[in-house]
């Protein structure tokens, strides 16, 4: 029987699958349907087997029919989903109705009928339970009795059977019914089976379920827990268990780069038989393109995607083939409702078909995944934050401990020039002293505006100011404010200047020295005594408006590792702690200077070994000036004519010398001391102090000899300045390192009256200068009132002074008329300067008067002197005050106005 199942079963799969053994169809409902197919086919095998036999045309008329209303009513109750109707009509149809009829038609006792009440029996207790089962048997155990007592009492009511004895008929009866009630056990038990299998693989689902949840939860625990060094063993372990609970083969998260134009997808992470890895990588713009333009919407709207690749067109087909991806099940993430990313479950090795279970799965191990991932980024985003933090406020407070040395070097030079300056009454060095002092001082200036504007530099808010300068000289007076340091550590200074560089530039000058200044510093500070630095100036690039020049400072000092290298540019940053313990300084330096040379249109790098030394080389690009350049020779004297001995045994100088012999046709002769022939005639010699004396005497004096009018320019460092008992044998002193326009300045000064002076020079007040002029200073501190007073008392400036602003109202109110300009404070007590400016313009208002007011004041910041120009004043002059700066705005203001 189970073999006549079997093969029945394989014959109709079409119809069992749709109506028997679909899982979406409830039990009853297939058994309903199960006796109808079996009842069809046993009704039809009667047919066939009646007609072999010989059956009349009528009685298989009947039995056709029979089948047709059966398939019909089956058809039509599945459509129509009528199956309690089904099932009543054929419990009432065949046990009530049909059978009984087919009693009396087919011949009664003698027919095979009897056979068919056990079949309805059959179906009685295979269709119904309880008490509709036990009613419906004895409903039809009556009925059965009645057919036999009316067909013995009233045999007229039964047809005559005709062609098949009753034999015949009893046996294809029984065949008939055999199968049917056969078919309908061997259904029951398949179905029976079939439950069964299903009941356990529904109890193997729950339990992986369970198995699922549990891992999910364990996960979910430890991942809370996790650590930037730990997650990813915890994810590998979760994963590679979830591979075993829900079979998933390759696990993606993708970021999606909404800031990136080019490459969208960013792989964060990403699993395989290998492990769970941090590859870091990005999908590109075309796979991206590839990848959501079908699902981009589906993703939007938070709907998860099943996909398989052979649904795929060709191109996608190949993109996932080349990636061995046979289907992958795709979950959109959202942060904070913004679309954050997706996580994909790839199948490489078989497709499978997820339940609504295994789905739920996948996305609680995507939002556990993608919640890991994200809250590992903060982690380690806060970890930064807290070392940076950290960093920054230990740098800091080295910074501050370290602070006092960037302030004692200009103070070393202070100190120091002020002390050779007491012990010399010689007017040339007593000068050069006070040069010096001059310079270190606005030097110890620069370092104290750099440390306010700390929050300017920390924030990138560098403000350049534009002038046109000598550069030059911008040079000569770093070296020179550093020189007394290169003494004290008994250290060699080289310098190189490229001579075509222009001496007249525009930029910011301060800022130019800053950077030189600081690099030269950090040079002296980290070379051992006794040891070289040398810095060149070279000229790399020019065009017609630009000049872009390149320094390169370079000493023979502990050297940088380049680990430390990177982060020697950062505020407050030296190359470790030891280095400042050992050397101080601020670690700001090259943070500032970095910024500066940004602005300039340049870059600073460095170049480095440990223990050999460093070579710091920045560039800077700077306009070309509209001013007449310094660097050249009084066009008067017939330098041609001029004959030039020069015993100094340098490679710059000697450069130098060359390139004013090619300029200007000079007669230079290069010689060492043993080679001079005294008996030529020189008009000029420069001679190298460290020439021992006796024989630096005997050349001197025998070429006086020759020529009494000779100029003798001794070229010495400040030690040996310091060094010189007489000096009446020299006519100048050239100071090393030597410079091109030092040169021409000397050449200029011995052969005419043409000196080059510097511009800040040409502003110092000569004497006299402002006789007639009257100014009105407005300043509540004593000593400085004193001290501009004195500055400018040679000039026979009238000046006036009120203590605070109510008083300056009160005297231009009463002297209005007699004033050429007003130096004002700002912080003053009763009132401040910006009152008392809006004072006096609201006092001129009505007087149809005005007269320039000048900013003097401590305050130096861009918002400070825009605020000041905002209340009504016309300019700015920061302190301490610079005399020549103040005798420039001066002249600016007095130079239209009467006396």
């Amino acid at each position: 029987m189970k073999n006549i199942f079997k093969k029945f079963v394989d014959n109709n799969k079409k119809v069992i699958g749709k109506y028997v053994t679909d899982d979406s169809l409830p039990l009853d409902v297939r058994r309903v349907n199960v006796v109808y197919i079996v009842g069809a086919f046993s009704a039809t095998f009667g047919l066939i087997l009646r007609i072999i036999l010989g059956s009349s045309i009528y009685v298989n008329l009947i039995v056709g029919s029979i089948i047709v209303f059966v398939t019909v009513w089956f058809y039509l109750g599945n459509y129509l989903k009528w199956y309690k109707f089904m099932r009543i009509g054929a419990v009432v149809g065949l046990c009530f109705f049909l059978f009984p009829l087919a009693y009396f038609i087919l011949g009664g006792v003698e027919s095979g009928m009897p056979a068919y009440f056990v079949l309805s029996i059959a179906i009685i207790f295979a269709l119904l339970k309880g008490w509709a089962r036990i009613l419906s048997f004895l409903g039809h155990l009556a009925v059965i009795i009645s057919c036999y007592i009316l067909g013995y009492y009233f045999p007229n009511l039964v047809q005559p059977m005709s062609t098949l004895s009753p034999e015949v008929e009893h046996l294809q009866s029984l065949i008939t019914c055999g199968i049917c009630v056969g078919m309908l056990i061997a259904f029951q038990n398949f179905l029976f089976e079939n439950a069964h299998a299903k009941t356990e693989e529904y109890a193997l689902y729950v339990s992986k379920q369970n198995e699922a949840v549990n891992t999910l939860n364990e996960a979910a625990n430890t991942l809370l827990t996790a650590t930037p060094e730990t997650i990813l063993t915890v994810l590998n372990e979760h994963t590679l268990t979830f591979r075993k609970v829900i079979n998933i083969e390759n696990v993606y998260i993708f970021q999606f780069d909404h800031h990136n134009p080019k490459l969208y997808l960013h792989t964060r992470y990403y699993y395989s038989s290998r492990g769970f890895l941090f590859p870091d990588s990005y999908i590109g713009e075309e796979a991206t393109v590839l990848l959501f333009k079908n699902w981009y919407e589906t993703l939007m709207k938070g709907n998860p995607i099943q996909y398989y690749v052979e649904d795929m067109n060709e191109q996608e087909q190949a993109f996932f083939n080349l990636r061995n991806v046979k289907a992958f099940f795709m979950i959109p993430v959202f942060i904070n409702g913004m679309f954050w990313g997706m996580s994909s479950f790839a199948y490489t090795k078989k497709i499978n078909i997820l339940d609504s279970g295994d789905k739920q799965n996948l996305l609680t191990l995507s939002s556990l995944y993608v919640n890991a991932i994200i809250r590992n980024d903060l982690t380690i985003s806060e970890r930064e934050a807290k070392d940076i933090a950290l960093k920054s406020a230990q740098a800091k407070s080295d910074f501050l401990a370290n602070m006092s040395h960037e302030i004692r070097t200009p103070m070393n030079a202070i100190k120091g020039m002020t002390e050779l300056a007491k012990k010399s009454d010689e007017p040339e060095k007593l000068a050069y002293y006070l040069e010096r002092v001059t310079d270190a001082s606005n030097h110890l200036s620069g370092v104290i505006n750099d440390i306010l504007d700390m929050s300017k530099i920390e924030a990138n808010k560098y403000i350049l100011s534009l002038v046109d300068f000598d550069f030059d000289d911008m040079v000569n007076k770093v070296v020179s404010v550093l020189e007394y340091r290169f003494m004290e550590k008994h250290q060699t200074l080289t310098t190189y200047m490229d001579v075509d560089i222009p001496s007249m530039l525009v930029g910011d000058d301060i800022r130019l020295a800053q950077i030189l200044t600081n690099l030269l510093s950090n040079a002296i500070k980290f070379t051992e005594d006794y040891k070289s630095i040398s810095l060149r100036i070279e000229k790399s690039n020019e065009d017609n408006e630009m000049v872009e020049i390149k320094v390169i400072v370079q000493d023979s000092g502990i050297g940088i590792s380049e680990k430390q290298q990177s982060k020697l540019f950062s505020s407050f940053q030296q190359a470790d702690n030891s280095t400042s313990r050992k050397f101080g300084g601020t670690g700001l330096g090259l943070s500032i200077s970095k910024g500066l040379v940004e602005l300039m249109n340049g870059k600073i790098w460095v170049e480095s070994k440990e223990n050999i030394g460093s070579k710091f080389i920045f560039t800077a690009q700077l306009a070309k000036s509209k001013k007449e350049s310094k660097k050249k020779l009084n066009g008067d004297v017939a330098w041609q004519k001029k004959k030039v001995l020069t015993i100094f045994d340098d490679s710059n100088f000697a450069y130098y010398m060359k390139e004013i012999n090619k300029k200007y046709a000079l007669n230079i002769t290069p010689l060492i001391p043993l080679a001079v022939d005294t008996s030529q005639v020189y008009d000029i010699v420069f001679i190298d102090y460290l020439i021992e004396e006796t024989l630096q005497n005997t050349i001197i004096s025998k070429l006086k000899k020759t020529n009494e009018k000779i100029k003798v320019v001794s070229i010495l460092t400040l030690a040996e300045w310091n060094n010189i008992k007489d000096s009446n044998i020299y006519n100048q002193f050239l100071p090393k390192p030597v410079f091109y326009k030092q040169i021409i300045m000397i050449l200029n000064s011995s052969f005419s009256h043409m000196i080059i002076k510097d511009d800040i020079n040409n502003n110092v007040p000569q004497e006299n200068e402002f006789q007639g002029f009257r100014i009105l200073l407005v300043e509540d501190i004593a000593i400085n009132r004193e001290i501009v007073m004195a500055l400018l008392e040679t000039t026979k400036l009238e000046i006036d002074v009120a203590e605070n602003g109510q008083e300056a109202i009160e005297k231009y109110k009463e002297n209005y008329k007699k004033y050429s300009l007003i130096f004002m404070d700002l912080q003053m007590p009763i009132l401040d300067g910006y009152g008392a400016t809006k004072g006096i313009r609201e006092f001129e208002l009505n007087k149809n008067a005005y007269t320039p007011i000048i900013a003097m004041t401590a305050n130096v910041f861009k918002e400070d002197i825009d605020k000041c120009l905002e209340v009504g004043m016309n300019g700015h002059i920061g302190k301490p005050i610079n005399i020549e700066e103040v005798a420039k705005t001066i002249r600016q203001y007095t130079s239209k106005r009467q006396r």
